[in-house]
């Protein structure tokens, strides 16, 4: 670990830190209860696992840094930002969770190939091609595998 950690920051995983996967742009008025909510269990279990499985895993396979744009949200934030009652990023299932990603200096489709060709398991994954970013939730062991390009067509390894 390089990177220096802000007081009350910690690591969930090798690459991946608890105030990067419970941070909010949109609303940073929110970030302060968002963390105290995930700092209890099940929720900080589940963003361990999320981050030493989904998180590190995609950094393996993309072989690059992996930016986290959005990961765990309280029911409070999750509203703010217009997420519906069942959003994986709630974390609220004990194998659920999701996080949206980017890979800097990488074209998202790229990185979405990568991914699905690798074999990672997940349940959703939504690539955002104009919007530069991948929505990917853990596996929930059925209904897996979920694809979909939300702002373009598909490209024939995701139909």
């Amino acid at each position: 670990m390089t990177m220096k950690l802000k007081a009350g920051d910690f690591w969930l995983s090798k690459h991946f830190s608890f105030y990067e996967c419970t941070k909010s742009r949109d609303h940073p008025e929110l970030v302060k209860a968002n963390r105290e909510y995930f700092s209890h269990q099940p929720y900080l279990g589940r963003l361990i696992v999320g981050s030493e499985y989904m998180l590190e895993g995609i950094r393996e396979i993309v072989d690059a840094p992996v930016i986290v744009n959005n990961g765990g949200r309280f029911p409070e934030l999750n509203a703010a930002v217009g997420g519906v009652s069942t959003s994986q990023h709630l974390f609220s299932r004990m194998n659920g969770g999701a996080y949206d990603i980017t890979v800097p200096g990488q074209k998202i489709e790229v990185v979405a190939f990568k991914i699905f060709n690798y074999g990672l398991s997940f349940y959703q994954m939504r690539v955002y091609v104009k919007s530069n970013f991948i929505h990917i939730g853990m596996p929930r062991g059925y209904r897996d595998m979920q694809i979909s390009f939300p702002e373009s067509e598909a490209p024939g390894w995701a139909k």
